[in-house]
């Protein structure tokens, strides 16, 4: 089983390149926090980056999605999941 990554920024997917990302996308959202707001680069894959302005009022939300090795992956699950809970036990929740 493989595990995509996207992070959510006020109701916008992004989805993230790889794992070797994640920590470092993180360390730079917190610290676009603690520094009262900057703009995040974001890498969605080998050729697009999007620059996020996050500050300490931006809503964000890293989802981690569990992709079966078949390649196949059914979204109503998902949906399911989130409208039981708001969210799934896998999701870091950032403000």
């Amino acid at each position: 089983m493989t595990t995509r990554h996207q992070l959510v920024v006020n109701g916008h997917t992004y989805p993230l390149a790889d794992d070797d990302r994640l920590t470092d996308t993180k360390r730079a959202i917190l610290t676009a926090v603690h520094d009262g707001g900057a703009f995040v680069e974001v890498r969605a894959g080998a050729v697009t980056t999007a620059e996020v302005l996050v500050t300490p009022a931006t809503s964000i939300i890293i989802e981690h999605i569990d992709i079966p090795d078949n390649g196949q992956f059914e979204l109503r699950e998902l949906e399911t999941v989130r409208s039981d809970s708001g969210h799934d036990d896998e999701t870091d929740l950032w403000m």
